[in-house]
């Protein structure tokens, strides 16, 4: 009479659901990752927006007094510029974390099935 080998059988669901464990760690890293990435990006786009409001009364203060504000403006610029780098230089990290392999799960027809077939044992 054809017997399960239980044995086998638990080793290959063990094997699987470790499989599953280390894949939803290695996601729950990249959400991690990606979350703080955002959240950073966020505070460099606050940054902008401050500057932008400063280089506004800076400009509206220049026009009024007609004083020379240009050396004043260009760092608020430069600064500007720098910040809009880094901002690209975070949306690079997120893509790439998303695109990185170590976090993909396997295709289906790369996954070993578990055999289920009854094997023959001496008893």
């Amino acid at each position: 009479m054809p017997n399960f080998d239980f044995e086998k059988l638990f080793d290959e669901v063990l094997t699987k659901a470790k499989d599953v464990a280390d894949t939803t760690g290695k996601l729950t890293g990249e959400m991690v990752e990606i979350g703080k990435l955002k959240y950073k990006a966020k505070q460099i786009s606050w940054e902008i927006e401050r500057i932008y409001a400063k280089l506004g009364v800076i400009v509206y203060e220049s026009k009024k007094t007609d004083g020379d504000f240009s050396t004043v403006i260009d760092a608020a610029v430069e600064e500007i510029d720098a910040l809009n780098v880094k901002l690209d230089e975070i949306d690079d990290k997120i893509r790439d974390v998303r695109k990185s392999e170590r976090y993909r799960p396997a295709k289906p027809e790369e996954q070993e099935p578990i055999d289920l077939e009854p094997t023959e044992t001496e008893d």
